[in-house]
């Protein structure tokens, strides 16, 4: 439509060229309600938008978009972020990581010598730990018919394997001084799983009691809470070569040194 048109409109209506005064759009939410989504979301961290903007209608009674919500939460430095693991852990689990800590505060640089830090691995040919990305142009909500097709393109295209191509079993240990042989434990896999027999067979008896000898008397053993370390066939075989383990409390692998390795 020509321009001329709304132009005559408006000096007809004013006597002149000068635009009438307009209305700013007005916000839908006040800064009390600003400050209601940002502290709902600090007090929950792991809320979604949609989340919040039904604590919002529910609370305030304030209807806005999700989208809104988002906004308001950036303009706050908030952003959403992939979140950290880790085990879950109840109140008697901290209770023993807390005295474990104390315990073993004041200790030495030459009793930590003493210990061997072990743990074992499963490795996968062909693993997946879902961080996989690939960059491409989005396809799916495109409304081009020819650009939906390029999630499936073969150079955005990510080739799995049944079952993870297989695994094995990979054991180590370090102390502070020395380390430990690779060993890889035969008959461990996806299907099966590490036993008893074959720890104390193909671990404790072929690698750790080795290296107790060579460490001597004080030599402490650190192989975590699985159950085929605590299991009474391990326990008792300790107690025939004169090993001793080191009481580590249950789901504490972030203490364990070994784990960075």
């Amino acid at each position: 439509m020509d321009t001329t048109c709304f132009t005559s409109i408006a000096f007809q209506e004013t006597g002149g060229f000068i635009p009438r005064p307009q209305t700013n759009r007005h916000r839908s939410r006040s800064k009390t309600d600003d400050r209601f989504i940002v502290s709902t979301s600090l007090r929950n961290r792991h809320l979604t938008g949609v989340n919040v903007q039904q604590e919002l209608r529910r609370v305030r009674g304030v209807a806005v978009s999700q989208w809104t919500i988002r906004r308001r939460l950036k303009k706050a430095n908030l952003t959403p972020k992939r979140p950290a693991r880790g085990p879950k852990l109840t109140a008697a689990y901290r209770q023993a990581r807390l005295q474990f800590s104390h315990k073993n505060l004041n200790w030495t640089i030459e009793q930590w010598s003493s210990i061997l830090f072990t743990d074992e691995s499963r490795m996968c040919l062909h693993g997946n730990n879902r961080r996989d990305r690939v960059y491409r142009r989005p396809g799916p909500r495109e409304k081009k018919p020819e650009e939906k097709k390029l999630r499936f393109l073969q150079c955005c295209f990510a080739e799995t394997v049944s079952y993870s191509g297989g695994s094995g079993m990979m054991c180590a240990g370090i102390s502070y001084e020395r380390k430990t042989e690779l060993v890889f434990v035969p008959g461990v896999g996806w299907r099966r799983g590490l036993t008893t027999q074959k720890y104390v067979e193909d671990i404790l008896l072929d690698h750790v009691v080795p290296y107790a000898r060579y460490i001597g008397e004080d030599f402490v053993l650190m192989h975590g809470n699985a159950w085929c370390h605590t299991a009474s066939v391990t326990r008792q075989f300790l107690e025939e070569v004169e090993i001793k383990p080191m009481m580590w409390p249950a789901l504490s692998p972030d203490l364990n040194p070994i784990e960075h390795l």
